[in-house]
């Protein structure tokens, strides 16, 4: 696996683009800012037509480069999904890249734009996720440059007993679990963050994407965090493809998930 850095947003879009054609992915397009490209994919269950559905992003960081091509190794190996259906967003942000930045182009962290989006990058991916509908399991891949080893965020609204641990686990072959047990002002416990949904919502005025999908389109949703600093990039890739095996085995043993409890329907 070769990864050059600094990531070219350009040659990345053209590189994904041409390996999901080979490999039977169906490629969408959200609306371009600039005069980047910023394609997104499904790849379908053969054997069902009411699969479960796996919803994985990245790349709306630009510092942030192990996400993307993580990304472009699963658009390589679609066989990891088998018996399920997948949603795959590789590059949300391509003026950040550009830029060699957290935030887009106008110095906006994207990741806070989901609960009244402003920018044309958040806009542009709200309107393709309301074409989506329902999504059993959510993972938006990320990177921290400030922590030591992996850690991740969890949301829950399922009766099923959560997978953070397996994941962690599972990442951990690769680098170590972050023992900080405070990361980013929240309690961590060997690497899990738990947090509370009705109040995270509440109390944040400006959502990450993570909360919107647990908001409108998801029961269950995971935040991946592996160590910029402290690890090379070819270790964060293979944690990040690691913790989406796990993902995808626990998929293909349930029936699609449901919340816990009805919500109300939201406005959009």
């Amino acid at each position: 696996m070769s990864f050059p850095l600094p990531l070219d947003p350009a040659a990345y879009a053209q590189t994904i683009l041409s390996a999901a054609s080979q490999n039977d992915w169906e490629t969408h397009a959200i609306s371009p800012v600039g005069s980047w490209q910023r394609p997104w994919f499904r790849h379908y269950a053969s054997n069902s037509t009411d699969a479960p559905c796996l919803y994985i992003s990245t790349g709306i960081h630009g510092d942030e480069p192990a996400g993307p091509y993580a990304a472009l190794e699963l658009v390589r190996h679609p066989e990891i999904f088998r018996h399920f259906n997948v949603i795959l967003f590789p590059l949300l942000n391509p003026s950040g890249f550009a830029a060699g930045t957290r935030e887009n182009a106008a110095g906006v962290d994207l990741n806070r734009d989901y609960n009244h989006p402003r920018t044309d990058e958040i806009l542009g991916h709200i309107v393709a996720l309301r074409s989506l509908g329902q999504i059993d399991l959510s993972i938006c891949l990320h990177e921290d440059w400030e922590t030591k080893g992996v850690y991740l965020y969890e949301l829950n609204r399922t009766s099923h007993a959560a997978i953070g641990r397996k994941i962690l686990a599972a990442m951990s072959s690769h680098i170590p679990i972050e023992q900080a047990t405070v990361i980013e002002e929240s309690t961590a416990e060997n690497g899990l963050i738990v947090r509370e949904i009705g109040e995270l919502l509440s109390s944040r005025p400006h959502w990450a994407e993570a909360f919107y999908l647990i908001q409108h389109h998801t029961a269950l949703g995971y935040t991946l965090e592996t160590p910029s600093k402290a690890a090379s990039l070819e270790a964060r890739v293979a944690a990040q493809l690691a913790a989406v095996e796990v993902a995808a085995d626990f998929l293909r043993q349930q029936r699609p998930l449901a919340p816990s409890a009805p919500k109300a329907a939201p406005s959009q």
